[in-house]
């Protein structure tokens, strides 16, 4: 198609839909209550699948050595194990750090006068690439000599695994089938307002329009209607995602949640790009259908 013709059936169509006002409104705001329901949908998948990201960041391992142990050979067992594959980093944790970082958490007070007779292990802390790394890491660490005792919770891990796993796995579903409901309303809708102008089609064939300028029209307007439609809803999603966000961070600042700007670079391009494609589509399908009547 050359550029000219383009910019004639585009115009053409920007035509149409004004022409057609009542109708293209209709579809308009049918597309953009779908796909706000997607993007609230897709937001909502977002930060359940940061927040699991989150908590399993926080997952390490926690090796205790053996109190007789000398430190000097402690830079040679740190390299050995960080070697293993799944190991991101590891960081040696003296008693005395352990001591000092239990007395702040306890308060000034509580653990005074234990400086001369500290109970507490030197550590090493494990970080894994991945939260499913460690129970694979855990054992292989657990055979070097010197280390004592593990801890890293088996049992509070495997569940925390499954319910992280459960939330991307019902996320995935959510969002597929959403997808899959929301191309079926945008695609009868494009339909319907392709319908109410079917006397207009045949009228074009009666004095010998092509059906290359009577299809083009319409399918470039179920392209805008799409792209119009999605950029409203996500425009909306925006805004009010952006004052819930500050608002939530305002009470729960721990709470970890996606910037505004992140999580529409992830939005945009899909949703504009299943908008234009399901309005481009559906009206094409439906024009065809009464180009053969």
């Amino acid at each position: 198609m050359k550029p000219r013709t383009l910019v004639y059936l585009t115009g053409e169509s920007i035509r149409n839909l004004a022409r057609n006002y009542w109708v293209s409104v209709g579809a308009l705001l049918t597309i953009t209550l779908c796909f706000l329901v997607v993007g609230v949908v897709s937001t909502l998948a977002s930060n359940l699948a940061l927040l699991a990201r989150s908590v399993e960041s926080q997952l390490k391992i926690v090796a205790f050595l053996d109190p007789t142990m000398d430190r000097t050979g402690l830079p040679r067992l740190s390299s050995s194990i960080s070697d293993l594959p799944g190991v991101s980093q590891i960081r040696f944790i003296s008693k005395e750090d352990a001591l000092s970082k239990l007395r702040s958490e306890l308060g000034t007070g509580v653990l005074d006068g234990l400086e001369g007779d500290n109970p507490l292990p030197d550590a090493l802390e494990v970080t894994t690439v991945s939260a499913l790394d460690i129970p694979q890491v855990a054992q292989k660490v657990k055979a070097y000599p010197g280390i004592v005792q593990l801890r890293y919770g088996d049992v509070e891990l495997e569940r925390l695994l499954s319910v992280t796993r459960v939330i991307r796995i019902v996320s995935l579903v959510l969002a597929v089938a959403l997808g899959l409901v929301v191309i079926v309303i945008v695609g009868n809708t494009i339909r319907l307002a392709v319908f109410s102008r079917r006397h207009e089609i045949r009228i074009m064939k009666m004095v010998g329009a092509t059906d290359f300028f009577i299809r083009w029209p319409f399918v470039i307007e179920g392209a805008i209607l799409g792209l119009s439609g999605t950029g409203l809803a996500l425009l909306g999603l925006w805004w009010v995602y952006r004052r819930g966000s500050e608002w939530a961070q305002g009470i729960l600042p721990i709470l970890p949640l996606l910037d505004s700007r992140v999580l529409m670079a992830d939005l945009l391009p899909p949703l504009l790009l299943l908008g234009a494609m399901v309005g481009l589509i559906g009206s094409g399908m439906s024009v065809r259908r009464f180009l053969k009547a």
